[in-house]
């Protein structure tokens, strides 16, 4: 989407920081964040952009060696994102097998990084679905091995200044994030 940026806004510069850590308002420039689930904050404006859920994704090798169902996941390594160590128990648990052992783990420390691991073949992840459909490749390379949609949701939410809201600029990088994250979510 970035491309498409700029194409219509020229004289706006993005300088975007792909970080774990939560920007902060006070101690530096930063306009604005996009945050995955939401932190009470004063002075911060939130606002939804897409409501997501965590789906397993893998190889269709993987699901052709024999991934069927959620038990299945025991003959596999579980692919994790470190800064959320929680995630595959809350989505095992909701699949009705919270006890599952598998084959092993793998801890990384980026999505990009996850997601490639998984394309690897080197086991399962979990997806931001709908947003995952939007990767190329998706179908093809990596595909949801099971039709089980978990209840757990989070929000991912834009945030900026409740001061700033009103500022032009902003509002230009609200509907473009905005319009990246319907088109992502195939709207």
């Amino acid at each position: 989407a970035l491309p498409e940026f700029k194409r219509r806004n020229p004289g706006l510069t993005l300088r975007i920081e792909a970080t774990h850590q939560y920007a902060d308002f006070t101690a530096s420039r930063v306009d604005v964040a996009i945050r995955y689930g939401r932190e009470q904050s004063a002075g911060l404006k939130f606002e939804p952009l897409v409501t997501v859920k965590l789906s397993p994704v893998c190889t269709p090798a993987v699901i052709k060696a024999g991934l069927k169902t959620p038990e299945d996941l025991s003959r596999q390594v579980l692919i994790h994102l470190t800064t959320q160590p929680k995630a595959w128990p809350i989505w095992l648990r909701e699949a009705g097998v919270p006890h599952l052992a598998p084959r092993g783990h793998l801890w990384l420390d980026s999505v990009p990084a996850m997601l490639e691991a998984a394309e690897q073949g080197l086991g399962v992840t979990l997806a931001m679905s709908p947003l995952i459909r939007a990767r190329p490749g998706f179908g093809r390379k990596l595909v949801s091995p099971f039709a089980f949609e978990p209840s757990h949701s989070e929000t991912i939410y834009l945030v900026s200044r409740t001061e700033q809201a009103r500022d032009r600029r902003i509002a230009v990088v609200r509907r473009w994030i905005a319009e990246a994250v319907r088109r992502a979510k195939g709207e």
